[in-house]
């Protein structure tokens, strides 16, 4: 079951590097829920279902010339790994980088 999960989050990451939502919205359950717990007030603190997941990610791959993960981390426990990833995006405004470092919880229902 661990190495189908980091192949899984692997895939995630790797699809949406590629900005290909529709190809990367494959990975998603149909009830799956995308959060956001520290947001600022322009970004909503869930998106719930499939739908709202691709509606609110479909346009974000445009703002960068590039995206690019790297998983520094996973940690399993049974159904739920964490994955610590740090990202550097290029933005396409021209305006510089963006860096950060996230926190993802996977949960998976099936293999």
């Amino acid at each position: 079951m661990k190495e189908h999960q980091e192949r899984v989050i692997r895939a995630f990451f790797a699809r949406l590097a590629d900005k290909n939502i529709e190809h990367w919205m494959e990975l998603w359950a149909d009830e799956a829920s995308c959060r956001f717990p520290f947001a600022g007030p322009l970004i909503p603190a869930e998106l719930t279902g499939k739908d709202a997941i691709q509606d609110y990610w479909s346009d974000s791959p445009d703002l960068y010339d590039s995206l690019h993960f790297s998983i520094r981390e996973m940690i399993h426990q049974e159904q739920v790994t964490v994955a610590i990833v740090q990202h550097a995006h290029q933005l396409r405004d021209g305006s510089g980088e963006y860096k950060d470092q996230l926190v993802g919880i996977f949960r998976f229902t099936s293999e």
